[in-house]
């Protein structure tokens, strides 16, 4: 349904009718990704690269495009690709790990953890923290997600 959809599209329909375009793309490259399409899968999320008009609005098309990747056996790509978007959100990872990396990272962490106190007095604050709202940075999250699978 989602191709006959698309379709139906005239060229104009990305400027006149750019959220139904959007979602359209999104779903039929999410329904593809579902039944191993993978060819259509990435013509409908090159398309939503192609028009979107910003990386907020490419993360469905982003995430179902890491994920079939991982589902191809492409690990290394998929992993390669995650961190390159991730770069898009702000989150930078440097290329090579090595213990100093993580000391450094670690002791970070643990810094900050020390201003709020969370490590002082009861770890369990946390929880009291609030939600998490930025969309960008729960983008991330989820891409972090994914690539801890492979």
């Amino acid at each position: 349904y989602f191709q006959v959809g698309i379709s139906l599209l005239d060229k104009t329909d990305w400027e006149t009718n750019y959220d139904f375009c959007l979602e359209l793309y999104n779903s039929a490259a999410e329904t593809q990704y579902a039944i191993a399409g993978y060819g259509a899968m990435l013509k409908q999320t090159q398309e939503i690269f192609l028009h979107a008009r910003d990386v907020n609005e490419k993360i469905r098309a982003y995430y179902v495009f890491v994920k079939s990747m991982g589902a191809r056996g492409l690990l290394p790509d998929a992993i390669k690709s995650g961190f390159e978007i991730l770069a898009h959100f702000g989150e930078n990872f440097p290329p090579y790990v090595n213990e100093s990396v993580i000391m450094h990272e670690f002791n970070q962490t643990k810094s900050l953890m020390e201003e709020e106190q969370f490590v002082n007095d009861n770890i369990y604050d946390i929880l009291d923290l609030e939600v998490m709202t930025d969309e960008t940075k729960i983008a991330a999250m989820q891409f972090l997600e994914l690539l801890v699978m492979y």
